[in-house]
């Protein structure tokens, strides 16, 4: 990390953690970037005897009155092994979520994830290192364990502030870590061998379900519940058009039933674009093509309409946008998008099938995981031109086009930088990727922003403050 070869970002944060934390980051990191699973294997293989010796070393010198080192090597390497087992699955699907931005991935992780290191902390805790009986507790509590986890996360929002600039206090961050990811590990021990439980962590937990609840319940209220408002006036001049995002087709998509009213304008001036060209319908795969060539496809249409022409998209459609900057091809008089995903794509790389490289592991483990969800329908395509992994990053400088950015806060499990361009105003919705179509304040900044009223962005707002704080949680539990 100091000379430059390890990035100082928050994911990197775990290299010195305790068990089983050092375990989880050995472990994601080698499926995102080995370049085959033999490199991979001796790797885990590896990680299983020097991370069972660091956590035997810990516990022996602990001790007062020591048992064979081997003997407990071994206890800790039989754990160590069930622990990669029980945490391949979270890692894959933390990996997955991450290279295909796929927020419900990273949600469904995260809890299972937790709970499997609680098991696994409490049964290492527990080995017998000496004349002693360890106590068959449950230490640490969740709570406890979670307040480490918070420490954690601080310490990897930490290590990301201070960033490349500051490359040797970052390197000493980690290194200092260390003692302090053993003292928790040994002081979880002596509270064992007492049979007494650690106190304190109310605050951790107690901020953890209220924004974890919250925003499910905005979420269900905003996909099932919400209904729409009576509609105002209606009288919007020009052209309205809609762009579904990634793996909509012309009847289905989060903005097959949106109500153009809604946002001022009547149904006989709202066009929906096509991926395939004006008038012809398009599916999933047509969605999933080469960007350049959809942004020259949707720029024939809009050629086409009306002036003035606002765009409302979702989600891949600020893809579209960059690239028609880029490109100078033709634009709307504004644009506004619903989840609209940053300029940048992802820092995974993953190889066509079958070919070696960096990422090949991770390839075969999205491509596994889409064949099993193929079954009920919600299958990805990670090696299709338009997947976020297989992208080239898109420079946009302030133009003259009016952009509105949309972000719903339950996706910033996967944000690894700023996700804002310049000159866009953004706002924050706090709901998901699908809610957001169908959430008041969203609504209610696009009508705004298309009326040429000023809109409020949430940069310095507490909403932009909750992104960030979201951002920071998990990028210590991804791979970048």
């Amino acid at each position: 990390m100091i000379v430059g070869l390890v990035p100082t970002r928050a994911s990197y944060i775990g290299a010195t953690a305790a068990f089983p934390l050092d375990l989880y980051f050995d472990l994601k990191h080698s499926l995102a970037f080995t370049s085959g699973w033999m490199p991979f294997l001796g790797i885990v293989v590896g990680s299983l005897a020097v991370r069972a010796g660091l956590l035997a070393l810990t516990l022996w010198l602990a001790e007062d009155r020591r048992g064979s080192l081997l003997a407990v090597w071994k206890q800790c390497a039989r754990l160590t092994a069930i622990g990669l087992v029980i945490l391949f699955p979270v890692a894959s699907l933390f990996l997955v979520g991450t290279a295909i931005r796929y927020a419900p991935f990273l949600w469904v992780a995260a809890p299972f994830g937790f709970a499997a290191a609680i098991w696994l902390v409490r049964r290492a805790v527990r080995i017998e290192v000496g004349e002693s009986k360890p106590a068959a507790i449950g230490v640490p509590e969740a709570a406890t364990f979670l307040s480490y986890a918070c420490l954690v996360m601080a310490a990897g929002a930490t290590l990301s502030a201070l960033g490349d600039t500051n490359r040797l206090l970052a390197g000493l961050l980690v290194a200092c870590l260390g003692p302090m990811h053993a003292v928790f590990l040994v002081g979880w021990r002596e509270h064992v061998r007492k049979g007494t439980f650690p106190s304190g962590g109310g605050v951790p937990v107690a901020v953890t379900v209220v924004l974890v609840l919250g925003l499910a319940a905005a979420t269900v209220y905003d996909r099932y519940i919400r209904s729409a408002p009576p509609i105002a006036r209606a009288d919007a001049s020009g052209t309205l058009a809609l762009l579904g995002g990634a793996d909509s087709t012309s009847e289905t998509g989060s903005l097959s039933e949106f109500d153009p009213r809604s946002v001022g304008y009547r149904m006989a001036r709202t066009v929906n674009l096509s991926y395939s060209g004006k008038g012809r319908s398009y599916t999933v795969r047509d969605t999933r093509e080469d960007l350049d060539q959809i942004a020259a496809t949707i720029s024939d249409e809009l050629g086409s309409l009306a002036e003035p022409v606002r765009l409302l998209g979702h989600s891949q459609a600020a893809l579209i946008l960059d690239r028609l900057v880029k490109m100078n091809l033709a634009l709307p008089q504004g644009a506004a998008v619903f989840a609209a995903p940053p300029r940048r794509p992802p820092d995974l790389s993953i190889p066509p099938p079958n070919n070696v490289g960096t990422g090949k592991v991770a390839g075969d483990v999205a491509r596994a995981l889409s064949v099993l969800l193929d079954v009920v329908g919600a299958g990805f395509d990670v090696d299709a031109d338009a997947s976020p992994t297989n992208l080239e990053p898109v420079s946009v400088s302030r133009t003259r086009l009016p952009r509105l950015s949309i972000w719903p806060l339950a996706d910033a499990v996967w944000l690894d930088r700023d996700w804002r361009r310049p000159g866009e105003v953004n706002v924050v919705s706090v709901t998901d990727h699908v809610g957001v179509t169908n959430n008041a304040r969203a609504i209610a900044a696009v009508r705004s922003f298309f009326n040429g009223e000023p809109v409020v962005g949430d940069e310095a707002s507490w909403r932009g403050a909750l992104v960030a704080i979201i951002r920071y949680a998990f990028e210590p539990w991804r791979p970048v």
